[in-house]
């Protein structure tokens, strides 16, 4: 068998047209992990410097609530080992709207958790419960919820609507308040 240098490049060529093709296949779900897993740890921050009221806190486990669908579930991996206020940290995966939201501490939710949230019964609940409500749906904040996660200059931000974080009776500390890109409603 002799050796053809046309056929050693166009083989070469095609070798790397299909990586390059599978990269991008690779690429793609990892990139919507990777700010899946960016959005977490804003919820894990945003817990590490809230306060609730004493009633809240009873029990010795701190519940990050997760509307289905919201966030891949892989970023929670090792979580439950997690300690947060001195209480063990439970990540509970919820069905929207029926889900009792009255044990969470925090509740994120998506798009794809968007059913029927948006009612006021659903913020009136929250806010009795004293649940810190974070989405990154767009106008989440005008609507009552707390904090709306958004992509800006590709940087993940966040803005605060303090009004309705008062009425559920919530503190979040001046640290995460300095951070945000508006503390309106």
């Amino acid at each position: 068998m002799s050796f053809h240098p046309t056929r050693y490049a166009l083989g070469r060529m095609v070798m790397a047209g299909a990586c390059l093709v599978l990269g991008t296949l690779a690429a793609a779900p990892l990139a919507a992990q990777s700010i899946d897993a960016v959005k977490a740890a804003f919820v894990f921050n945003f817990v590490k410097f809230a306060s609730w009221p004493e009633a809240k806190m009873t029990g010795n486990t701190l519940h990050i609530c997760i509307g289905e669908g919201s966030l891949d579930s892989g970023v929670f991996a090792g979580w439950g080992a997690k300690v947060l206020k001195d209480r063990a940290v439970s990540v509970d995966i919820i069905a929207l709207p029926q889900a009792d939201i009255a044990q969470c501490h925090i509740l994120f939710l998506s798009e794809q958790a968007d059913l029927g949230v948006r009612q006021t019964a659903f913020y009136g609940t929250a806010v009795a419960n004293h649940v810190l409500l974070v989405s990154d749906i767009d106008g989440f904040i005008e609507g009552g919820g707390h904090i709306h996660l958004f992509i800006k200059d590709s940087k993940l931000s966040f803005e605060v609507n303090l009004q309705a974080i008062e009425a559920a009776d919530l503190v979040l500390s001046s640290q995460i308040l300095r951070l945000a890109s508006n503390l309106g409603s």
